[in-house]
């Protein structure tokens, strides 16, 4: 998991397994095409990554995307990095937004796409609380899965809120921290709280959230990153999916 990037006198040591990317063509705001998701998995492998759980957004208003969709699609991936010459350990759940429709849908017994030990993955407004959040993470546990919120440092309802992520924590609520939120990439404000939650010991797991390869590539920016070595220190949830 040991790698060296030229002109750096530092290693990255990068988790082995990732559980949020958008490397599915054409069905989000992520990966374009085959050959940008293939270009998105090499940069990534070579930073250490061994294996994938990418999420599609399912979004009812602009990424209606169905298990079936989702399914069908990881499939041409893994056949076109198998003929290109790769073999990659690609799988498929989903990064679901909270909205009313998502409520009413998990109340149903309509499939839900999870991964590892039965994690789901979500994101909510990045301005306000929903405010069927409690009642979302209730569901979801009578359903016998865990939420995992996607990159709690980016949301300002949460910023400097650690009171409510606490609580939030207390509900069962999993946190998985954008890895280039630890460089500045999204703001200023949502690399301070990277860092906080960090320093608190708040963040679960650890994602890319690689939309395109330029974001695989500014990965390596995280070499020197001293908070980013202490969430590798640790024994993230991504060493056990």
């Amino acid at each position: 998991m040991f790698k060296f990037f030229k002109g750096k006198s530092a290693e990255l040591k990068i988790w082995p397994a990732d559980m949020h990317s958008h490397i599915l063509p054409g069905i989000d705001d992520g990966s374009k095409s085959l050959q940008e998701s293939l270009d998105m998995l090499k940069i990534m492998r070579d930073l250490g990554i061994k294996k994938w759980v990418t999420t599609p957004h399912i979004f009812s208003d602009f990424y209606p995307n169905t298990p079936e969709i989702i399914r069908n699609k990881l499939q041409e991936v893994k056949a076109f990095v198998k003929d290109a010459g790769f073999d990659f350990d690609i799988h498929a759940a989903a990064e679901y937004y909270l909205d009313e429709n998502l409520f009413e849908f998990i109340q149903s017994e309509n499939e839900l796409l999870s991964f590892g030990k039965g994690y789901l993955l979500f994101e909510t407004n990045m301005l306000a609380e929903p405010q069927m959040l409690n009642d979302f993470i209730f569901q979801i546990g009578l359903k016998g899965l865990m939420p995992v919120m996607a990159h709690p440092e980016r949301y300002d309802y949460l910023t400097g809120n650690f009171r409510r992520i606490e609580d939030l924590r207390d509900r069962g609520v999993y946190f998985q921290l954008n890895a280039l939120s630890l460089t500045g990439h999204y703001s200023r404000t949502a690399q301070k709280m990277a860092r906080e939650l960090t320093e608190k010991k708040l963040v679960d797991f650890v994602g890319t959230d690689c939309h395109n390869p330029a974001h695989a590539t500014l990965l390596s920016e995280l070499v020197t990153d001293k908070y980013f070595r202490m969430l590798t220190d640790r024994q993230l949830l991504n060493y056990s999916i």
